[in-house]
């Protein structure tokens, strides 16, 4: 080659691609130039919309000279952050993700996909606007969770709907062009949830979409979500139909419970009582599932004694909260029927007795408390227990000062002193009986499959150690009579020189 000059290269060619004028509609390979940015069509999808990607190869979908309403521009975890809107079109970032269905979904899944619609729909409602059109194809399922690659079609409550058909989730009354009401969304999910159960699309004829589903409940919704306007459900309506099919099963709770004497022969009646009590009511739009249970230990010396807490066991379990007890509710009722407990002791002994008291009340498997005096509570989960009352006594407020230690106090002479009973006070003290946040910070507690709520007078913690006690309920907490029963065969073991009372309820399921 020598010194032969070798051939320069052409400079490269810049390609430059026709851009589409306003109102031709594009094909693939068509160039749009919006703002300064050129988006290349790939193809066109439903709804006037079209993929394509942008100079830098993102991928993006379009809709030339179609506004996005306002809607579509609020942020929300269902929709796309759009990246541009003018006079041109909009523009949306492609929305990774696989169709939300390939055939049928489970119940519980599909439930699940349509309460997230539906809280969007009554968020439309809320601000003025009804859900009038949504594209079933367009759901998918991304890495942040549901979404909607295009929003959906909107119009103001109280203005007229706008001309659009989708068959088998375009409602009457948009066909026919009425004033929007906001239950028109209610028609569209309706559609939606037919087609996620079956995996088809809704019947023409909506009043054949309930026929063939076998899950009960299901028809139901179906036939008042795909009802005419005036008797169709509302957006709230129907979340709150959703969210009770979808409920989860009630929680199961077993109980087990025993009351022994003791072994001292100085005591010749048992002054220990104990009661507990479920009751359900099932009905439509109502359910109830309670269970009440409580340990009374007596004072004051033979009749009195047994008296009080017979009493106060017999006027615990007596009430029954009002409806929608549940939170604050549940926690102030619970106080009202340890007060109630406390009158009715009064009333039982003319004030020459009365009794410590531990009760609880379940709500499903949430619990509150009433506590007065040292029979105790204790919470078992995850493998450990803890107490969950106060003691109401002398070597206990020793112990919390500093003047003596816990283990000082388990054989201390004043160990028996209390400092409040049921019985001992006559009028209403909010701070005297106590629930469960000075030792959990809140006044409920939620139990989980697998935990459970002891209750033991004094005559079983005074005599086994918070190991002991551990140790018998976990080595079968499903099975709380069985835990009872070993709790007093350990109490008598250890020589049971008080009377033995103990009360386990446990969430097996």
């Amino acid at each position: 080659m020598g010194n032969e000059e070798r051939p320069q290269p052409k400079p490269l060619e810049e390609l430059v691609l026709p851009s589409v004028p306003r109102g031709q509609t594009p094909g693939p390979g068509s160039v749009l130039e919006w703002a300064g940015e050129q988006y290349v069509v790939e193809a066109a999808l439903p709804g006037g919309w079209y993929r394509a990607h942008d100079a830098a190869g993102r991928p993006v979908q379009l809709r030339p000279e179609g506004e996005l309403n306002p809607v579509a521009l609020r942020p929300h975890p269902l929709l796309p952050v759009p990246l541009y809107t003018g006079p041109e079109g909009c523009v949306l970032p492609w929305v990774e993700g696989s169709p939300l269905q390939e055939g049928a979904l489970p119940l519980p899944e599909a439930l699940a996909h349509l309460t997230a619609l539906a809280r969007f729909m009554a968020l439309l409602e809320a601000t003025g606007y009804a859900l009038v059109d949504l594209d079933p194809d367009a759901l998918v399922l991304s890495e942040g969770g549901l979404m909607l690659r295009v929003p959906p079609r909107v119009c103001h409550i109280g203005k007229t709907l706008p001309a659009l058909y989708r068959e088998g989730y375009t409602p009457g009354e948009v066909s026919l062009g009425g004033v929007a009401t906001g239950r028109e969304g209610v028609y569209v999910l309706g559609g939606v949830l037919y087609r996620l159960l079956t995996g088809a699309h809704p019947p023409l004829d909506p009043t054949l979409a309930p026929a063939g589903i076998s899950l009960p409940g299901v028809p139901q919704l179906l036939a008042s979500a795909l009802a005419a306007d005036a008797v169709r459900l509302t957006p709230q309506q129907f979340i709150n139909a959703l969210l009770a099919l979808g409920a989860p099963p009630d929680p199961v709770l077993a109980v087990g419970a025993a009351t022994i004497i003791g072994l001292n022969p100085d005591r010749l009646l048992n002054e220990d009582a104990y009661g507990y009590q479920s009751r359900v009511v099932e009905a439509h739009e109502r359910r109830v599932r309670l269970l009440t249970a409580c340990v009374a230990d007596g004072m004051g010396g033979m009749d009195e004694g047994e008296d009080a807490s017979r009493a106060a066991v017999d006027a615990f379990l007596a009430g029954y909260p009002p409806e929608h007890c549940h939170g604050e509710a549940q926690a102030d009722w619970t106080l009202e029927q340890a007060w109630s407990a406390a009158w009715a002791v009064g009333d039982a002994v003319n004030d020459k007795g009365g009794c410590t008291f531990t009760g609880v009340a379940f709500v499903g498997a949430r619990c509150t408390l009433a506590h007065v005096g040292d029979s105790r509570a204790y919470l078992f989960s995850r493998g450990l227990l803890t107490q969950l009352s106060r003691d109401h006594s002398l070597v206990a407020a020793m112990v919390a000062s500093g003047v003596i230690t816990a283990q000082e106090a388990r054989t201390s002479p004043d160990r028996n002193k209390l400092l409040r009973s049921l019985g001992m006070l006559r009028r209403v003290d909010e701070r005297y009986i106590e629930d469960l946040a000075p030792t959990t910070g809140a006044r409920t507690l939620d139990l989980g499959p697998g935990d459970a709520v002891l209750l033991v007078s004094d005559g079983v913690w005074g005599e086994l150690s918070d190991e002991q006690l551990l140790e018998c309920v976990r080595e079968a907490p499903e099975q709380p009579q069985r835990v009872v029963a070993r709790l007093l065969d350990a109490v008598v073991a250890a020589g049971a020189p008080d009377n033995v009372t103990a009360v386990m309820i446990a969430r097996v399921q």
